[in-house]
C-alpha cells in the first residue's frame, strides 16, 4: 500500500510515511470536491478499483474496502439509488447548492483519454464540452450540477459521477430526471442549484398510497396545483442563481 500512500499524500499534502489508518483523507482534508475526485481517479488509474468512496473518511476505511471488508457504509460497487423523495423531503435538504474553483480541474491533452474527466462526465457531457469555447468553465458547471444533485438526495453519491448524467434542452437549458437544476460561471469559478421537483415528489406519494410502481420518467402529471408550485419553485431558483452569479462576479472584478 506504500504507492497508495503516495498518491494520497500529494492531495492531503503530508509525508507518506506519516499516513496512518486514522489519516483522515475526505474532504475536510482535501479542500474542494473536484481534489476528491482527483485523486479517486488517480487511485483508480494505479489499480484500486472504488467506485463508491462518499463514505470513506479515513486512510484505514479505504484498505478495508480494498480488501473486501466493510468501511463504514460504502462499497466498492455501486447501490441502487433510492426512490423513496418522500423520505428524502424530510432527511435531506430542498436545495443544493454548490461552487467550485475552475482551476482545480486538471488539465488535459484529451478529455476523452483523461481518467479525471472519464471517471466524472459520460460520454456525451465530454463531447458537449468540447463543442464550447471553454470547454473548462463547462465541465466545472456540470460538475457542480452533481455536487448539487448529491446535496439534495445523498443517495446519488453511491452512484459514479459518470452515470449521473446532465443532459440539455436544445436550447441549453440543464436537466436531470425529476430535479430542476441552475447553473451559471464567471471565469474563475462555476455554481450550480439543484432541487427536487414538487410534482415528482408528489407523484411519489401518490405511488406509494396506491401501490402501483409506475415509472418516474415521462409519467404525464396532472395536478394544477404542483404545476404553480413548480414555476413559483423554478422562479426562486432562477433568482437565487442569479444573485449568487453576481457574487461570483464581483469577487472576480475585485482581483483585476
Amino acid at each position: 500500500m506504500e504507492d497508495l500512500k503516495k498518491i494520497i499524500a500529494v492531495f492531503i499534502k503530508k509525508d507518506p510515511e506519516t499516513i496512518s489508518d486514522s489519516t483522515l483523507i475526505n474532504s475536510k482534508a482535501i479542500p474542494g470536491s473536484i481534489f476528491l475526485h482527483r485523486m479517486y481517479s488517480v487511485i483508480n488509474k494505479a489499480g484500486y478499483n472504488v467506485n463508491n468512496y462518499s463514505n470513506i473518511n479515513t486512510f484505514g476505511e479505504l484498505v478495508s474496502l480494498l480488501n473486501g471488508k466493510s468501511a463504514g457504509n460504502a462499497s466498492i460497487t455501486s447501490e441502487k439509488i433510492s426512490t423513496n423523495y418522500e423520505a428524502l423531503e424530510n432527511e435531506n435538504p430542498a436545495i443544493g447548492v454548490d461552487l467550485e474553483a475552475i482551476d482545480n480541474l486538471p488539465v488535459a491533452n484529451d478529455f476523452r483519454e483523461h481518467e479525471f474527466y472519464i471517471n466524472n462526465f459520460s460520454a456525451e457531457e465530454i463531447s458537449y464540452s468540447l463543442l464550447k469555447t471553454q470547454p473548462y468553465e463547462t465541465f466545472a458547471g456540470l460538475f457542480s450540477a452533481k455536487e448539487a444533485l448529491c446535496k439534495v438526495n445523498n443517495n446519488l453519491r453511491s452512484r459514479p459521477f459518470n452515470q449521473i448524467v446532465i443532459k440539455h434542452t436544445p436550447d441549453g437549458k440543464p436537466i436531470f430526471e425529476n430535479y430542476s437544476i441552475s447553473i451559471s460561471h464567471t471565469k474563475t469559478h462555476s455554481i450550480a442549484v439543484a432541487f427536487l421537483n414538487n410534482n415528482s415528489m408528489s407523484f411519489i406519494k401518490e405511488r406509494n398510497d396506491d401501490g402501483e410502481g409506475h415509472s418516474l420518467v415521462n409519467e404525464p402529471l396532472k395536478s394544477a396545483s404542483n404545476n404553480n408550485k413548480l414555476v413559483i419553485a423554478s422562479l426562486i431558483i432562477s433568482i437565487f442563481s442569479v444573485l449568487l452569479a453576481a457574487v461570483l462576479l464581483y469577487f472576480y472584478l475585485m482581483k483585476i
